[in-house]
């Protein structure tokens, strides 16, 4: 599986996440609107963590192995602006 299928199977897998959130932020207001905003960012790390473990799932599922720790990183560099990118779209809840 090259990089890039790794890359459309984590959007589609994160993508299906960003559609189950609830936006609790555009129904408040005043306090409560901050309130939901503080409880959506306290969110935001767990949210990169089910990320981490999508990658590894897509990864085992399709017998991924890396030659070297090289070829890891090489990986992770590739995918990191479209974690970043997951990560923003959960923290504005577009």
């Amino acid at each position: 599986m090259n990089k890039e299928n790794i890359k459309s199977e984590l959007i589609s897998e994160v993508e299906k996440l960003l559609n189950l959130s609830e936006n609790k932020i555009g129904r408040s207001s005043g306090l409560g609107k901050l309130k939901a905003m503080a409880e959506h960012m306290g969110k935001a790390d767990a949210f990169s963590h089910k990320i981490v473990d999508l990658l590894n799932e897509i990864l085992e599922k399709n017998n991924v192995e890396f030659k070297d720790e090289k070829e890891k990183d090489n990986l992770i560099e590739f995918l990191n602006p479209t974690i970043k990118e997951l990560i923003q779209k959960f923290i504005l809840n577009q």
